[in-house]
Protein backbone atom coordinates (compact mmCIF):
# COMPACT_ATOMS: atom_id res chain seq x y z
CA UNK A 1 0.00 0.00 0.00
CA UNK A 2 1.23 3.49 -0.84
CA UNK A 3 2.49 5.30 2.27
CA UNK A 4 0.21 8.27 1.68
CA UNK A 5 -2.78 5.99 1.14
CA UNK A 6 -1.97 4.10 4.34
CA UNK A 7 -1.78 7.38 6.25
CA UNK A 8 -5.09 8.51 4.77
CA UNK A 9 -6.79 5.24 5.75
CA UNK A 10 -5.54 5.69 9.31
CA UNK A 11 -7.11 9.15 9.30
CA UNK A 12 -10.39 7.53 8.23
CA UNK A 13 -10.28 5.10 11.17
CA UNK A 14 -9.59 7.91 13.63
CA UNK A 15 -12.34 10.08 12.15
CA UNK A 16 -14.79 7.18 12.25
CA UNK A 17 -14.07 6.55 15.93
CA UNK A 18 -14.54 10.25 16.71
CA UNK A 19 -17.85 10.46 14.83
CA UNK A 20 -19.19 7.32 16.52
CA UNK A 21 -18.28 8.61 19.97
CA UNK A 22 -20.00 11.93 19.24
CA UNK A 23 -23.17 10.22 18.00
CA UNK A 24 -23.27 7.92 21.00
CA UNK A 25 -22.90 10.98 23.23
CA UNK A 26 -25.78 12.73 21.45
CA UNK A 27 -27.96 9.64 22.03
CA UNK A 28 -26.89 9.38 25.66
CA UNK A 29 -27.71 13.02 26.37
CA UNK A 30 -31.29 12.34 25.24
CA UNK A 31 -31.38 9.01 27.14
CA UNK A 32 -32.04 7.11 23.91
CA UNK A 33 -31.62 3.38 23.11
CA UNK A 34 -31.23 2.49 26.78
CA UNK A 35 -34.25 0.20 27.13
CA UNK A 36 -35.23 -2.97 25.32
CA UNK A 37 -39.02 -2.61 25.59
CA UNK A 38 -41.45 0.31 25.61
CA UNK A 39 -45.12 1.02 26.12
CA UNK A 40 -46.78 2.68 23.13
CA UNK A 41 -46.48 6.08 24.80
CA UNK A 42 -42.82 5.51 25.65
CA UNK A 43 -42.11 4.15 22.18
CA UNK A 44 -43.64 7.19 20.49
CA UNK A 45 -41.42 9.50 22.52
CA UNK A 46 -38.36 7.32 21.87
CA UNK A 47 -38.86 7.23 18.11
CA UNK A 48 -39.64 10.93 17.77
CA UNK A 49 -36.63 12.09 19.77
CA UNK A 50 -34.38 9.50 18.13
CA UNK A 51 -35.36 10.74 14.68
CA UNK A 52 -34.85 14.39 15.64
CA UNK A 53 -31.49 13.66 17.28
CA UNK A 54 -30.20 11.60 14.35
CA UNK A 55 -31.27 14.09 11.68
CA UNK A 56 -29.83 17.01 13.66
CA UNK A 57 -26.54 15.16 14.14
CA UNK A 58 -26.19 14.41 10.42
CA UNK A 59 -27.06 17.96 9.37
CA UNK A 60 -24.62 19.42 11.91
CA UNK A 61 -21.74 17.20 10.86
CA UNK A 62 -22.35 17.34 7.13
CA UNK A 63 -22.44 21.06 6.38
CA UNK A 64 -20.80 20.91 2.97
CA UNK A 65 -24.00 21.86 1.15
CA UNK A 66 -26.63 24.47 1.90
CA UNK A 67 -29.79 22.63 2.97
CA UNK A 68 -32.59 24.64 4.54
CA UNK A 69 -35.61 22.41 3.84
CA UNK A 70 -37.04 19.84 6.22
CA UNK A 71 -34.51 17.03 6.52
CA UNK A 72 -34.95 14.10 4.15
CA UNK A 73 -32.05 11.66 3.91
CA UNK A 74 -32.86 10.63 0.32
CA UNK A 75 -32.84 14.23 -0.92
CA UNK A 76 -29.84 15.10 1.22
CA UNK A 77 -27.84 12.17 -0.19
CA UNK A 78 -28.87 12.79 -3.78
CA UNK A 79 -27.98 16.49 -3.65
CA UNK A 80 -24.57 15.78 -2.17
CA UNK A 81 -23.84 13.04 -4.70
CA UNK A 82 -24.68 15.27 -7.62
CA UNK A 83 -22.60 18.17 -6.32
CA UNK A 84 -19.85 16.76 -4.09
CA UNK A 85 -19.41 13.03 -3.65
CA UNK A 86 -20.47 11.44 -6.96
CA UNK A 87 -19.91 7.97 -5.49
CA UNK A 88 -23.33 6.33 -5.69
CA UNK A 89 -24.40 5.15 -9.13
CA UNK A 90 -28.06 5.07 -8.04
CA UNK A 91 -28.00 8.74 -7.01
CA UNK A 92 -25.50 10.09 -9.54
CA UNK A 93 -25.46 10.07 -13.36
CA UNK A 94 -23.05 7.37 -14.55
CA UNK A 95 -20.98 9.97 -16.39
CA UNK A 96 -20.25 11.75 -13.10
CA UNK A 97 -19.67 8.74 -10.89
CA UNK A 98 -16.16 8.80 -9.44
CA UNK A 99 -14.14 5.61 -9.44
CA UNK A 100 -11.11 5.03 -7.25
CA UNK A 101 -7.85 3.51 -8.42
CA UNK A 102 -6.84 2.69 -4.83
CA UNK A 103 -8.63 -0.41 -3.58
CA UNK A 104 -8.74 0.86 0.01
CA UNK A 105 -10.64 3.99 -1.04
CA UNK A 106 -13.04 1.91 -3.15
CA UNK A 107 -13.79 -0.22 -0.09
CA UNK A 108 -14.58 2.88 2.00
CA UNK A 109 -16.80 4.22 -0.79
CA UNK A 110 -18.75 0.94 -1.01
CA UNK A 111 -19.11 0.84 2.77
CA UNK A 112 -20.48 4.39 2.77
CA UNK A 113 -23.06 3.60 0.09
CA UNK A 114 -24.19 0.44 1.90
CA UNK A 115 -24.40 2.38 5.18
CA UNK A 116 -26.60 4.99 3.52
CA UNK A 117 -28.98 2.28 2.26
CA UNK A 118 -29.16 0.67 5.73
CA UNK A 119 -29.71 4.04 7.38
CA UNK A 120 -32.41 5.00 4.91
CA UNK A 121 -34.24 1.72 5.59
CA UNK A 122 -34.06 2.26 9.36
CA UNK A 123 -35.19 5.90 9.25
CA UNK A 124 -38.07 4.98 6.93
CA UNK A 125 -39.17 2.31 9.40
CA UNK A 126 -38.90 4.73 12.33
CA UNK A 127 -40.93 7.39 10.52
CA UNK A 128 -43.65 4.91 9.58
CA UNK A 129 -44.00 3.45 13.07
CA UNK A 130 -43.85 6.90 14.66
CA UNK A 131 -46.56 8.16 12.30
CA UNK A 132 -48.88 5.27 13.19
CA UNK A 133 -48.36 5.73 16.94
CA UNK A 134 -48.73 9.49 16.66
CA UNK A 135 -52.01 9.21 14.75
CA UNK A 136 -53.35 6.86 17.42
CA UNK A 137 -52.28 9.12 20.27
CA UNK A 138 -53.69 12.22 18.61
CA UNK A 139 -57.01 10.49 17.95
CA UNK A 140 -57.29 9.35 21.56
CA UNK A 141 -56.36 12.78 22.90
CA UNK A 142 -58.82 14.55 20.63
CA UNK A 143 -61.68 12.28 21.69
CA UNK A 144 -60.76 12.48 25.36
CA UNK A 145 -60.67 16.29 25.24
CA UNK A 146 -64.03 16.26 23.46
CA UNK A 147 -65.58 14.12 26.22
CA UNK A 148 -64.00 15.99 29.13
CA UNK A 149 -66.61 18.73 28.74
CA UNK A 150 -69.21 16.24 30.02
CA UNK A 151 -67.68 16.47 33.47
CA UNK A 152 -69.14 14.06 36.02
CA UNK A 153 -71.70 12.71 33.56
CA UNK A 154 -69.15 10.08 32.52
CA UNK A 155 -65.99 8.41 33.81
CA UNK A 156 -63.26 7.58 31.32
CA UNK A 157 -60.41 5.05 31.35
CA UNK A 158 -57.74 5.32 28.63
CA UNK A 159 -55.31 2.75 27.21
CA UNK A 160 -56.16 0.22 29.87
CA UNK A 161 -55.53 -3.53 29.78
CA UNK A 162 -57.11 -6.59 31.42
CA UNK A 163 -56.17 -10.24 31.34
CA UNK A 164 -58.73 -13.04 31.14
CA UNK A 165 -57.31 -16.57 31.21
CA UNK A 166 -53.84 -15.14 30.45
CA UNK A 167 -55.18 -13.42 27.34
CA UNK A 168 -54.47 -9.69 27.51
CA UNK A 169 -56.65 -7.13 25.75
CA UNK A 170 -55.88 -3.41 25.63
CA UNK A 171 -58.84 -1.03 25.37
CA UNK A 172 -58.36 2.33 23.68
CA UNK A 173 -61.04 3.82 25.91
CA UNK A 174 -63.69 2.66 28.36
CA UNK A 175 -66.57 5.02 29.11
CA UNK A 176 -69.04 4.56 31.96
CA UNK A 177 -72.18 6.69 31.81
CA UNK A 178 -75.50 6.58 33.63
CA UNK A 179 -76.99 4.36 30.92
CA UNK A 180 -74.18 2.03 29.93
CA UNK A 181 -70.60 0.76 29.90
CA UNK A 182 -68.82 1.24 26.56
CA UNK A 183 -65.56 0.00 25.11
CA UNK A 184 -64.44 2.35 22.35
CA UNK A 185 -62.12 1.43 19.49
CA UNK A 186 -60.64 4.68 18.16
CA UNK A 187 -59.59 5.05 14.54
CA UNK A 188 -57.72 8.03 13.14
CA UNK A 189 -57.03 6.92 9.58
CA UNK A 190 -56.14 9.74 7.21
CA UNK A 191 -57.68 8.16 4.11
CA UNK A 192 -61.36 7.63 3.31
CA UNK A 193 -62.20 4.08 4.34
CA UNK A 194 -64.91 1.43 4.16
CA UNK A 195 -66.26 -0.83 6.91
CA UNK A 196 -67.69 -3.59 4.73
CA UNK A 197 -70.53 -6.03 5.34
CA UNK A 198 -68.09 -8.66 6.71
CA UNK A 199 -66.65 -6.32 9.33
CA UNK A 200 -63.35 -5.48 7.61
CA UNK A 201 -62.10 -1.90 7.68
CA UNK A 202 -59.99 -0.97 4.65
CA UNK A 203 -58.87 1.85 2.38
CA UNK A 204 -57.59 2.15 -1.18
CA UNK A 205 -53.96 2.11 -0.02
CA UNK A 206 -54.27 -1.51 1.09
CA UNK A 207 -54.61 -0.91 4.82
CA UNK A 208 -57.00 -3.50 6.27
CA UNK A 209 -58.18 -4.64 9.72
CA UNK A 210 -60.82 -7.01 11.05
CA UNK A 211 -62.26 -4.27 13.21
CA UNK A 212 -65.40 -6.15 14.27
CA UNK A 213 -63.47 -9.12 15.63
CA UNK A 214 -61.14 -6.74 17.45
CA UNK A 215 -64.01 -4.75 18.93
CA UNK A 216 -65.98 -7.80 20.09
CA UNK A 217 -62.84 -9.21 21.70
CA UNK A 218 -62.79 -6.04 23.79
CA UNK A 219 -66.45 -6.48 24.70
CA UNK A 220 -66.04 -10.08 25.91
CA UNK A 221 -62.85 -9.25 27.78
CA UNK A 222 -64.48 -6.42 29.70
CA UNK A 223 -67.68 -8.36 30.45
CA UNK A 224 -65.66 -11.26 31.87
CA UNK A 225 -63.42 -8.90 33.82
CA UNK A 226 -66.43 -7.20 35.42
CA UNK A 227 -68.02 -10.54 36.28
CA UNK A 228 -64.80 -11.76 37.89
CA UNK A 229 -64.48 -8.75 40.21
CA UNK A 230 -68.19 -8.24 41.02
CA UNK A 231 -69.82 -11.64 40.46
CA UNK A 232 -72.43 -9.70 38.48
CA UNK A 233 -73.15 -9.75 34.77
CA UNK A 234 -72.85 -6.39 33.05
CA UNK A 235 -73.66 -5.38 29.50
CA UNK A 236 -70.75 -3.86 27.62
CA UNK A 237 -71.52 -1.96 24.41
CA UNK A 238 -69.00 -1.58 21.56
CA UNK A 239 -68.43 1.67 19.71
CA UNK A 240 -66.08 2.44 16.86
CA UNK A 241 -65.11 6.11 17.03
CA UNK A 242 -63.93 7.63 13.75
CA UNK A 243 -62.03 10.71 14.91
CA UNK A 244 -60.24 11.96 11.79
CA UNK A 245 -61.97 15.15 10.69
CA UNK A 246 -60.58 15.18 7.14
CA UNK A 247 -61.48 11.63 6.08
CA UNK A 248 -64.77 9.76 5.89
CA UNK A 249 -65.88 6.26 6.88
CA UNK A 250 -68.45 4.46 4.74
CA UNK A 251 -70.09 2.10 7.25
CA UNK A 252 -71.80 -0.90 5.65
CA UNK A 253 -71.75 -3.09 8.75
CA UNK A 254 -75.12 -2.54 10.42
CA UNK A 255 -74.61 -4.57 13.62
CA UNK A 256 -72.04 -2.27 15.19
CA UNK A 257 -72.31 1.34 16.29
CA UNK A 258 -69.98 3.75 14.51
CA UNK A 259 -69.68 7.33 15.75
CA UNK A 260 -67.73 10.30 14.54
CA UNK A 261 -65.83 12.77 16.67
CA UNK A 262 -68.87 14.89 17.50
CA UNK A 263 -71.81 12.50 17.89
CA UNK A 264 -70.29 10.04 20.37
CA UNK A 265 -71.52 12.25 23.23
CA UNK A 266 -75.13 11.73 22.13
CA UNK A 267 -74.53 7.99 21.72
CA UNK A 268 -73.21 7.27 25.23
CA UNK A 269 -76.00 9.31 26.85
CA UNK A 270 -78.83 7.88 24.74
CA UNK A 271 -81.27 6.55 27.35
CA UNK A 272 -83.75 5.38 24.70
CA UNK A 273 -81.20 3.05 23.16
CA UNK A 274 -79.32 1.87 26.26
CA UNK A 275 -81.57 0.67 29.08
CA UNK A 276 -78.99 0.08 31.83
CA UNK A 277 -79.17 2.52 34.70
CA UNK A 278 -76.32 3.47 37.03
CA UNK A 279 -76.35 5.98 39.80
CA UNK A 280 -73.44 8.41 40.20
CA UNK A 281 -72.11 6.25 43.06
CA UNK A 282 -72.32 3.08 40.95
CA UNK A 283 -70.49 4.79 38.09
CA UNK A 284 -67.73 5.87 40.47
CA UNK A 285 -67.52 2.40 42.03
CA UNK A 286 -67.18 0.64 38.67
CA UNK A 287 -64.60 3.18 37.57
CA UNK A 288 -62.57 2.63 40.75
CA UNK A 289 -62.69 -1.18 40.47
CA UNK A 290 -61.64 -1.18 36.83
CA UNK A 291 -58.83 1.26 37.47
CA UNK A 292 -57.58 -0.75 40.44
CA UNK A 293 -57.30 -4.12 38.68
CA UNK A 294 -55.76 -2.95 35.42
CA UNK A 295 -52.53 -4.66 34.45
CA UNK A 296 -49.38 -2.86 33.23
CA UNK A 297 -49.47 -1.71 29.64
CA UNK A 298 -47.99 -4.09 27.10
CA UNK A 299 -44.42 -3.30 26.06
CA UNK A 300 -42.91 -3.58 22.60
CA UNK A 301 -39.31 -3.88 21.35
CA UNK A 302 -37.66 -1.60 18.83
CA UNK A 303 -38.24 -2.86 15.29
CA UNK A 304 -34.67 -2.21 14.14
CA UNK A 305 -31.10 -3.09 15.09
CA UNK A 306 -29.81 -0.27 17.28
CA UNK A 307 -26.16 -1.20 16.61
CA UNK A 308 -26.79 -1.11 12.88
CA UNK A 309 -28.31 2.37 13.28
CA UNK A 310 -25.23 3.63 15.14
CA UNK A 311 -22.83 2.05 12.64
CA UNK A 312 -24.81 3.35 9.66
CA UNK A 313 -24.91 6.94 10.92
CA UNK A 314 -21.20 6.72 11.74
CA UNK A 315 -20.22 5.33 8.34
CA UNK A 316 -22.40 7.73 6.33
CA UNK A 317 -21.07 10.82 8.11
CA UNK A 318 -17.46 9.61 8.14
CA UNK A 319 -17.55 8.62 4.47
CA UNK A 320 -19.18 11.91 3.55
CA UNK A 321 -16.42 13.90 5.25
CA UNK A 322 -13.56 11.66 4.15
CA UNK A 323 -14.21 10.71 0.53
CA UNK A 324 -13.75 14.12 -1.19
CA UNK A 325 -10.17 14.33 0.12
CA UNK A 326 -9.60 10.66 -0.69
CA UNK A 327 -10.68 11.28 -4.25
CA UNK A 328 -8.23 14.18 -4.60
CA UNK A 329 -5.37 12.00 -3.34
CA UNK A 330 -6.46 9.13 -5.56
CA UNK A 331 -6.59 11.46 -8.56
CA UNK A 332 -3.15 12.81 -7.75
CA UNK A 333 -1.68 9.33 -7.39
CA UNK A 334 -3.40 8.21 -10.59
CA UNK A 335 -1.91 11.14 -12.52
CA UNK A 336 1.50 10.42 -11.08
CA UNK A 337 1.16 6.76 -12.05
CA UNK A 338 0.21 7.69 -15.59
CA UNK A 339 3.14 10.06 -15.90
CA UNK A 340 5.56 7.42 -14.66
CA UNK A 341 4.03 4.87 -17.00
CA UNK A 342 4.43 7.26 -19.92
CA UNK A 343 8.04 7.89 -18.97
CA UNK A 344 8.70 4.17 -18.81
CA UNK A 345 6.93 3.54 -22.08
CA UNK A 346 8.74 6.51 -23.63
CA UNK A 347 12.07 5.15 -22.44
CA UNK A 348 11.31 1.73 -23.84
CA UNK A 349 10.25 3.23 -27.16
CA UNK A 350 13.31 5.47 -27.30
CA UNK A 351 15.55 2.55 -26.50
CA UNK A 352 13.89 0.46 -29.18
CA UNK A 353 14.19 3.22 -31.77
CA UNK A 354 17.84 3.78 -30.86
CA UNK A 355 18.55 0.09 -31.16
CA UNK A 356 16.80 -0.09 -34.49
CA UNK A 357 18.77 2.86 -35.83
CA UNK A 358 22.01 1.29 -34.66
CA UNK A 359 21.03 -1.91 -36.39
CA UNK A 360 20.37 -0.07 -39.63
CA UNK A 361 23.65 1.85 -39.48
CA UNK A 362 25.59 -1.32 -38.74
CA UNK A 363 23.92 -3.12 -41.60
CA UNK A 364 24.80 -0.29 -43.93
Amino acid sequence: MNERVEKKCQEYKELRLKIQQEYRKALSEKELLRKNEFTNQELLRELKVLLQTTESFIKTKINTIEYTEAFDLNTFWKDANENILCIDGESTPATLEKMFMEEEFSSIRDNTVNAYKNLNDILTKIKKESSILDAGAQGENNLYNRLKILGNKVRILRNISYAVDDFVVEHDMIIISKCGIFTVEIKNWKQNSILDERGYLSNKHGKKANIVEQTMRHVHNLEQTLYTITNTEYNVYPIIAWVNETSKLDNRFTDLTVCNYNNIEFEILNEDKYKDRYSADEVDKLYGLLKEIQIPAKKYPLEFDRNLLIDSVTDVVTGWLFLPDAYELDDELSSSFVKKALLVVGGVVASAVGGFCYYLSKDN
